[in-house]
């Protein structure tokens, strides 16, 4: 096996950035036979578990929803997914696979596990350590902006449950300045 002849001295980070970079650009190349990219298939295996909105979708998968709204597009005009009102709700729509869809998760689950290298680590101990290191990367305590502002929604509530009401809350620039 070759390395690069700096690897050696790459912070763990800088390892997991170049591996991703490396597996993502080899993955689309393999995918495109199928007609995907490996945004798609992430969207699909969102969608394994069952119909979603964009935004669950988007939220389950962290992409914001505006990204989600394009891949859904695409896999959509591919036969990949439909999209349908929700009877429950109908301002909201779902998107669920197809039986294409699910074929085409299937073949793409495959080539994800033919693309890793003859010899590489046992897969079971890689993919063990790599959750560990979403799963501490997705704490809110790992992500200080995301910490700030669920801090400050909880002041913001509190700070609203102890201010009187006077009756003209969200009349600002209405004219109407109170009593």
């Amino acid at each position: 096996m070759i390395s690069p002849p700096a690897a050696e001295e790459w912070t763990t980070q800088q390892l997991l950035a170049m591996a991703d970079r490396l597996v993502r650009r080899s993955q689309d190349r393999a995918l495109t036979d199928l007609g995907l990219t490996h945004a798609a298939v992430t969207a699909l295996q969102g969608l394994a578990a069952g119909p979603q909105s964009q935004n669950q979708l988007a939220a389950r998968i962290r992409v914001r929803a505006q990204t989600m709204g394009g891949i859904l597009t695409r896999l959509d005009a591919a036969g990949f997914i439909t999209r349908v009102r929700d009877p429950r709700n109908r301002r909201r729509i779902e998107a669920a696979l197809t039986s294409t869809g699910r074929t085409a998760l299937e073949k793409a689950r495959r080539t994800e596990i033919d693309l890793l290298p003859p010899g590489s680590s046992e897969p079971g101990t890689l993919r063990r350590e790599l959750i560990k290191v979403i799963a501490s990367f997705s704490s809110p305590a790992a992500d200080p902006a995301r910490a700030a502002a669920a801090s400050s929604d909880a002041a913001a509530t509190t700070f609203r449950a102890r201010t009187p009401s006077t009756g003209n809350e969200g009349l600002a620039g209405s004219g109407h300045d109170g009593p």
